[in-house]
């Protein structure tokens, strides 16, 4: 469990950091020089609040977050996979610290006479 757990979060940190990187390099620019009729101030001039209505720029976030998606998407699959290949070498082999007998045994309790 804590295995799992730990790429899990090493899975989201992948993902923080690529869309982190990549929004800095790609979005930012294009939001900051989306004002043509008016300039927002502050954290707002880095946003989508400085984009015009119907301005083309507005596709770049579109496109940029169907990419995120994908990247999104096939992390979690790659990371499905190498838990399916975990879990199946758990069943076959069982746990390290456990008896191999036990794996096979059956105990069966309170059998009536």
């Amino acid at each position: 469990d804590a295995y799992m757990f730990l790429r899990f979060i090493r899975m989201c940190l992948r993902i923080t950091c690529v869309s982190g990187i990549w929004g800095i390099l790609i979005l930012w620019p294009v939001f900051a020089s989306g004002g043509e009729e008016y300039e927002e101030s502050g954290w707002y001039h880095f946003s989508m609040a400085n984009i015009i209505n119907g301005s083309w720029r507005l596709w770049i976030p579109t496109i940029f977050m169907w990419l995120q998606t994908f990247y999104v998407m096939f992390l979690m699959n790659e990371e499905y996979k190498h838990y399916l290949e975990c879990r199946m070498e758990f069943l076959a082999k069982g746990d390290d610290d456990m008896h191999p007998q036990h794996q096979y045994s059956l105990m069966v309790e309170r059998i009536p006479h």
